[in-house]
């Protein structure tokens, strides 16, 4: 079958085609030859770099061999060590260089034995530096074999180079001889190179969407990159203010300021456990809806991530289980019921626990009406978050326990002897400052070793334990109960002065007369107590003054009969009685 070429394009095409075929089979095949003649040459220049590293290395040992020999110093011998590695990894690729090179492949073994020969050559006589001396060393090396075998080994090489150069000389000649070629081919590929242009234009055009495409995917890798750097930041930020804080309110302050920074456009609460009440309160809230829940109080149970420890994501109610404290306005603490089927506008919502130390502290719930806002990038970043809050709120929580039990009487709840007397000195300080009163009342349980001797250590424990409590009830705001030592207490009173100390000291006294207390369901009895009442500058300045005059009334209400208060006497009583 003949096909005519009636169109002019047609037929240049095919003109051009044929042309480009011929130049490009004349062109492959000189291309061929100047790549072929490139690796002979490299590969000389290859062999020609070997065999002087052979020859460098062979000085390195007659080098490190003399200056052993010379100071018999260890160190003289790095470079020999050195050298016999190098010597054998260059043999090595000698002889892969040489492979087909049949003339080179004959002289590579007498090669090898005379730098076999040298080499034992210089251990000799550095074994023998060592063991023998320096004199018997130099007799070696006065011998001269060595020395001949190097020059010899040196002959052989230099025979081995000058064949490479020779080599080297007619391969350069060759690839010139293809360079010359080929830029002829090329310069008659000139028109060829026209059509080329055309097709690669089209390439290059399509590249170009796909750069376009790559470009925007590597914008949007950046702008990840520096909201994840921003995340980062405001996370440390978050981390470093939590541990700053010295109380629970201060870091609720933090999750308040620093959340909707890291989790914007998503309305949401952390929510902490409530132990003794099983029950679980919004603490901190923010954006939309939820901004109700501050008061809100819900069961546990209530949260499916509570229940199961660990996120909880709805994105469908109808599929997935909507926590109970969720209702579809989100109103947290009331009872979720069924959502309409009919809903309007999706609804995301994801509960996170907080668990620090293996204890589940709480739970930060999220809300949003965009399913795009919850993403996975978003979730991983609430999950650390809440990571974050629950172990600095736990921390706190150890530190407030710890604190507690640094400043409190374990048995009586009420603060201890070093805490009171602290506390007295500031109150002291402070009424020094703004001319205020203070009364102490100092109290002790009456017959107290009764409670020990007839019902037990456990039953004097009991009176001790619901006499704390019974001090905490009665005690204002700014008083300061204490547990002085044994069944001893004192109550510090801010700005009472020693009428109002005395009359909160009558007070207290009929309050323990109604104190009923049992041990394994057997009353103790009628429990008593006697007071002595001290007031600041009345009775002295200073605390210790104070509390010794406190104590002092205390010792004469034990000895008017107990069960009574007494007012410290003053410098006027004592010298009126005087």
């Amino acid at each position: 079958m003949i096909i005519e070429f009636r169109d002019p394009v047609l037929r240049w095409f095919a003109v051009i085609a044929a042309i480009a075929i011929l130049i490009s089979g004349i062109a492959y095949r000189s291309i061929q030859d100047l790549i072929e003649n490139s690796h002979l040459i490299n590969a000389t220049h290859e062999i020609l770099e070997t065999l002087s590293d052979t020859l460098a290395s062979l000085g390195d040992i007659s080098g490190g061999q003399r200056g052993y020999v010379l100071t018999g110093q260890e160190e003289f011998l790095a470079p020999y060590h050195v050298a016999l590695t190098r010597i054998d990894e260059g043999l090595e690729r000698l002889a892969r260089l040489i492979v087909d090179n049949p003339s080179q492949q004959r002289r590579l073994p007498q090669i090898r034995s005379k730098i076999e020969e040298h080499l034992a050559s210089a251990a000799a006589t550095i074994a023998s530096r060592r063991d023998d001396g320096l004199e018997a060393a130099r007799e070696m090396v006065l011998t001269g074999r060595g020395e001949a075998v190097a020059n010899e080994l040196r002959q052989l090489l230099a025979a081995m180079a000058e064949d490479a150069r020779r080599a080297l000389e007619i391969r350069t000649e060759a690839a010139d001889k293809a360079v010359r070629g080929t830029l002829a081919v090329g310069g008659s590929g000139v028109a060829t190179t026209i059509l080329v242009l055309l097709f690669v234009f089209l390439f290059i055009r399509r590249e170009n969407v796909h750069r376009e495409a790559a470009t925007a995917e590597i914008a949007s890798s950046l702008h990840k990159m520096r909201q994840l750097t921003r995340d980062i930041k405001l996370s440390g930020k978050m981390v470093e203010l939590l541990q700053s804080c010295r109380a629970p309110h201060e870091a609720h302050i933090v999750i308040e300021k620093m959340v909707p920074q890291l989790l914007p456009e998503v309305a949401g609460a952390v929510c902490l456990i409530n132990s003794p009440q099983n029950a679980v309160e919004a603490v901190v809230t923010w954006g939309g809806p939820t901004g109700a829940a501050g008061r809100s109080v819900f069961a546990p149970d209530d949260c499916w991530a509570l229940r199961r420890g660990r996120m909880h994501l709805v994105e469908d109610s109808q599929l997935d289980p909507v926590c109970a404290h969720a209702m579809p306005a989100d109103g947290m603490g009331e009872t979720l019921r069924r959502e309409p089927a009919n809903r309007g506008s999706p609804v995301v919502r994801l509960c996170v626990p907080m668990i620090a130390h293996g204890e589940a502290l709480g739970v930060m719930y999220l809300r949003s009406n965009q399913t795009s806002m919850l993403t996975e990038d978003m979730q991983d970043l609430a999950r650390t978050v809440s990571e974050q809050i629950g172990l600095a709120l736990s921390n706190l929580k150890l530190q407030e326990t710890l604190r507690a039990q640094s400043v409190r009487d374990p048995l009586t709840g009420l603060f201890n002897r070093r805490y009171m007397e602290a506390s007295l000195q500031r109150e002291i300080s402070h009424a020094h400052r703004h001319g205020q009163a203070i009364g102490i009342v100092m109290l002790d349980i009456d017959h107290f070793k009764r409670f020990n001797d007839t019902f037990g250590h456990e039953a004097g424990d009991a009176v001790l334990a619901e006499f704390g409590r019974l001090l905490k009830s009665r005690s204002r705001g700014e008083d300061i109960a204490c547990r002085y030592g044994g069944e001893e207490f004192m109550l510090i009173l801010p700005e009472a002065p020693l009428e109002v100390a005395v009359e909160r000291a009558e007070q207290l006294r009929q309050s323990v007369h109604a104190l009923k207390v049992e041990h394994h369901g057997q009353s103790l009895g009628l429990i008593t107590a006697s007071f002595g009442v001290a007031a600041f500058k009345v009775h002295g300045e200073g605390a210790e003054d104070m509390i010794r005059a406190a104590d002092a009334a205390l010792y004469r209400a034990k000895e008017q009969g107990r069960d009574r208060v007494v007012a410290a006497e003053t410098a006027e009583m004592i010298t009126l009685s005087a």
